[in-house]
């Protein structure tokens, strides 16, 4: 009976609620009359027991000539700046500078090397007013009038008829003001907003960089007034945990009191504007200025959910009103169904198992400094994110604006946002941590929140998250909070450094592990440091030694900021800067380089960084998605992002969300993709001809759907043809885990000559269709060529087994080639007679320490690149130009002689490719002819059961005994060679200074 009377009342609520008219939204955005005042109109805090008291500014508005420019809003203070000499005021206009706006320069010679600082632009600094006349009608005598910012930077004042009304402090998310009973109705009222971005009490990546503290009104603007005398300031629905039923809330609040019943009724429709869900809820009398927040629940019975598979999204409308139909207030949104959740340390969305395949997102929107308040601009950016498989975003302390959220909502992109700074003595932190939960739970998108980036985790800030934690539960219920992106401290052994132990405390384990319990009693999720993934890129642990280190995490686990992986700059972007970001690190860049005549070679050095850049990206994410224990990752990056250490070239995309060279979609997708198949080899890329090949092939399969009598092909392909090729029949693997299918089992080929081999490995069965690569090497078994020299002691022992004719070095020695491992003065005198040198090795030219890994984005002191020169030393070695895998040994713990420490032309055969921000002309292999005989050397380390090594040092061997080996560089022994055998440095050439990195690795 009960339910027959509710479907009755929900019926005729319903035809009122169609048939009524809403509240009014009213836009303000649009020109502004503006003026700005240079002293800092700063708001203080001041802080008794756990309540902070907010001091407006000096009420004493500027006088009206003084609003002398029109300033449109939304809109930054810096994209208008050609107004403002017209200004009374325009000249007394301040502008930050300092650390903050310095001029791109290369190399950097600043504090804090070898990392840049990051890139900055001087801007406006002050106080800005917008001023506007409204009239406001009669009829809004009984109303409520809220106005709505949607966003500003960094702290805003309200005043109305020069009355004071209100404050909001920080620039991350969008904000009220309360208007009602301050209005003068039927006159013409003044509404003034004062922004300051005077503040320095936030740190968060949307204010750093080429953004800076730059100041404006980012978000719209508007007026929203009530049907009636009452306002509902929120509304909030989430589902439980099975998506079975919706709970809701509503907040209502009536200035001036209602003394009769009234009540709820909402909405649920879908995208034709059929009803779904309808119903009303009753609302008991309110006194005045009572927050009253109903609760009631509804079945989610004909509503899919939203997920990133299918982003359904429905409208919720709730409309407040008197029992006779009358309209208080109402609002409408777009809402999805879902559900986020952790149980047994995995994540599940709406119930199914998810890998966050993420990015961090730091705040580069090029070709202009900040992006347009625009839902269509960020749809078309993360849909491209989407189809290069991301599924998720972190956005690295910082909250993204509305536009962004409601593109996501609509596209199906799950976004983190992240508290910006966790000051925990500073009361406005907690109150920007409850706007964030506040603004974005609205979003289906908003899944997870964090509470800051790489801070210690010391007692205070472990108890401020567990009251942090508490609010988020009951503002959002469904929403997810990890403690910090990485906390040191007890997180892990290696980060208790930043934590010391109290004196206080005997038991260092027992303190440690206490905090810890602490922090996992309050958390749903952890981003854990994971260097082997970032930092490491090709040197990093095989998966099996990273795995136990996290098996002591009882939630689930993002691995924080993996990749980080540098790349040179691509200089041919530079005129495609042609908005507000200035193209000040391409100009810097290309003047140094052109400085140090390079600048022939600049995009050959971007093509072959890029290649080896991804290929240490692939390396990196498949290793990582070996690894069972981690739940996700956020990469990065996504795309370039250079305003961090002037210059950050990390992204997957460059900053206008393109491929870099030897990436596509394909490639991508292989390892990047929602399922994707995994070669457990170890990093063993280079093999000898019918060597055995075993190794196991895994899958990490998160498409919904349990693996059932799969089966897995593969084919080693020369070229276009197969030259091996197998099956695995009848798998089965779970979804959302990592599984091992099967070995993949052959013999290589009985080669003559060196290949590379392409393993092609696909999986089919159930809804998977899943494809992967990888490069390999092959060498064949082919006896060496002849040799007749002589070698010291040490080269005697590296090559006398392959090359049984070498002879150790004797006074009366006749051969001409000599080779060495270090040049000593009997081997100059040997030179300077008309003999050959072959040096294996550095000493006594200035080098430098080579890895197998791309240098760190931003850092200036390593290497993004190698380049292999057309020539005949090189014939057994197949290469595309670059160092690829097959070089994985000669390149680790090897050297590479740097040219600029001596004066001899630079002529590599290999070179070895510093950083545009500190170029270094570095080369592995080179030639030169001196005054008597002739010099060849390499410098790589040289391991004699390498294939590649055997293979290079033949190739060696066969030219400096041939006819064809004729360098082209001249090298003085007597006014370079010897004063470095002697010990004697030579002025650093191209400008850079030769100690300026000391004992830093170049790698």
């Amino acid at each position: 009976m009960r339910k027959e009377w509710v479907l009755c009342v929900m019926t005729a609520a319903m035809l009122l609620l169609s048939e009524t008219a809403g509240a009014e939204d009213i836009p303000l955005n649009g020109s502004w009359r503006f003026a700005y005042t240079s002293s800092p109109s700063r708001a203080e805090v001041v802080e008794r027991f756990t309540v902070a008291v907010m001091i407006p500014p000096n009420p004493q508005l500027p006088t009206d000539d003084q609003f002398a420019l029109e300033m449109q809003a939304p809109g930054y203070w810096d994209n208008q700046l050609s107004y403002i000499p017209e200004a009374p005021w325009g000249n007394k206009v301040a502008y930050y500078g300092g650390s903050n706006a310095h001029p791109i320069r290369f190399p950097y010679r600043g504090s804090g090397r070898p990392r840049h600082p990051d890139a900055g632009l001087p801007y406006v600094v002050g106080v800005g007013w917008y001023k506007r006349e409204i009239e406001v009608p009669r009829e809004w005598e009984d109303r409520t009038v809220t106005l709505r910012v949607g966003g500003a930077r960094v702290d805003t004042y309200c005043y109305v008829n020069g009355i004071y009304m209100d404050s909001h402090h920080g620039h991350g998310t969008p904000f009220e003001f309360d208007l009602t009973g301050e209005l003068r109705c039927g006159e013409t009222n003044e509404l003034v907003l004062a922004v300051d971005n005077t503040v320095s009490h936030i740190n968060s990546c949307a204010l750093r960089g080429y953004s800076g503290g730059s100041g404006g009104i980012y978000g719209d603007i508007s007026l929203h007034v009530s049907d009636g005398p009452g306002r509902l300031k929120s509304y909030y629905v989430y589902p439980t945990e099975d998506l079975t039923e919706l709970r809701w809330s509503a907040d209502l609040i009536a200035p001036a009191g209602l003394t009769r019943e009234t009540q709820l009724s909402w909405r649920i429709t879908g995208d034709d504007g059929e009803t779904i869900r309808e119903g009303v809820v009753p609302v008991r009398k309110l006194a005045p200025g009572e927050v009253f927040t109903p609760q009631w629940t509804c079945p989610t019975e004909d509503i899919e959910p939203w997920s990133i598979w299918e982003p359904n999204l429905y409208d919720i409308e709730v409309r407040w009103e008197h029992k006779d139909g009358a309209a208080i207030d109402s609002g409408s949104r777009p809402h999805g169904l879902r559900r986020l959740e952790q149980r047994d340390g995995r994540l599940f969305l709406n119930g199914r198992p998810i890998l966050l395949r993420g990015i961090c997102e730091i705040y580069f929107f090029p070709p202009d400094i900040h992006p347009p308040n625009d839902v269509g601009y960020f749809r078309e950016r993360l849909e491209r994110l989407k189809e290069v498989g991301f599924n998720f975003i972190r956005f690295h302390t910082w909250v993204p604006m509305e536009p962004y959220l409601r593109a996501a909502d609509e596209v199906g992109m799950l976004m983190q946002p992240e508290h910006s700074t966790s000051n925990i003595r500073n009361p406005l932190d907690d109150v920007r941590w409850g706007e964030m939960i506040r603004w974005c739970r609205y979003h289906p998108s908003a899944v997870m929140y964090c509470g800051g980036n790489e801070e210690v985790g010391h007692e205070g800030l472990i108890s401020k998250f567990a009251e942090r934690i508490r609010e988020t539960k009951a503002l959002a219920p469904d929403a997810l909070v990890l403690p910090m992106h990485t906390m040191s401290g007890p997180e892990s052994e290696s980060g208790r450094a930043d934590l010391p132990l109290p004196p206080h405390f005997e038991n260092e384990g027992a303190y440690y592990q206490t905090l810890w319990d602490r922090v996992t009693r309050y958390s749903d999720v952890f981003a854990a440091r994971a260097n082997d993934f970032s930092y490491s890129n090709f040197t990093g642990r095989d998966w099996r030694e990273v795995e136990p280190e996290y098996i002591h995490f009882e939630r689930p686990i993002l691995a924080h900021e993996s990749g980080i992986i540098g790349t040179y700059i691509d200089l041919s972007l530079e005129s495609r800067y042609t908005g507000s970001m200035p193209a000040d690190l391409y100009q810097a860049a290309r003047e140094y380089i052109t400085a140090a005549s390079r600048l022939d070679m600049a995009s050959t050095y971007y093509e072959n960084s890029a290649r080896w850049h991804g290929q240490a990206r692939k390396f990196v994410l498949e290793n990582l998605r070996k690894c069972d224990v981690f739940d996700g990752y956020d990469l990065l990056g996504a795309w370039d992002s250079h305003w961090h250490n002037s210059g950050y070239g990390c992204g997957l995309l460059n900053e206008f969300f393109e491929f870099k060279p030897g990436d596509n979609l394909e490639r991508v997708l292989q390892y990047n993709g929602e399922s994707v198949l995994l070669l457990d080899n170890s990093k063993r890329h280079v093999f000898r001809a019918e060597d055995d090949f075993n190794m196991p092939v895994m899958v990490s399969l998160y498409g919904g759907r349990d693996l059932r009598d799969g089966t897995l092909t593969w084919r080693v392909m020369d070229d276009d043809v197969a030259v091996s090729s197998g099956e695995l029949k009848g798998l089965h693997a779970s979804d959302g885990k990592v599984t091992t299918l099967g070995n993949i089992h052959f013999d290589w080929p009985d080669i003559k000559t060196a290949h590379h081999f392409v393993l092609d490995v696909k999986l089919n069965g159930s809804v998977y269709h899943i494809s992967n690569q990888w490069n390999f090497w092959v060498f064949p078994n082919g006896t060496a060529p002849d040799l007749s020299a002589s070698a010291d002691e040490e080269a005697l022992s590296l090559l006398g087994k392959r090359y049984p004719g070498l002879q150790p070095v004797k006074e009366d020695s006749e051969e001409k080639l000599r080779i060495v491992r270090t040049l000593t003065e009997s081997d100059l005198d040997h030179l300077a007679a008309g003999g050959d040198i072959l040096l294996l090795g550095a000493k006594p030219f200035p080098a430098n320490e080579t890895r197998f890994q791309i240098g760190v984005a931003g850092r200036a002191h390593m290497n993004l690149a190698t380049v292999i020169n057309k020539h005949p030393a090189l014939k057994y070695v197949p290469h595309a130009g670059w160092c690829d895998w097959q070089f994985q040994q000669l390149l680790e713990n090897g050297e590479c002689i740097e040219f600029n420490k001596f004066p001899v032309e630079f002529n590599p055969i290999v070179e070895v490719v510093s950083s545009y921000k500190y170029i270094r002309l570095q080369s592995a292999m080179w030639e030169a002819q001196t005054e008597g005989g002739r010099i060849f050397v390499c410098s790589f380390n040289l391991d004699m059961d390498d294939p590649t090594t055997t293979a290079l040092l033949d190739g060696i061997v066969e030219y400096v005994q041939s006819d064809a080996f004729q360098p082209k560089v001249r090298l003085s022994i007597s006014e370079v060679v010897k004063p470095l055998l002697a010990g004697i440095e030579f002025k650093s050439l191209k400008g850079n200074d030769g100690n300026f990195y000391s004992g830093m690795s170049p790698f």
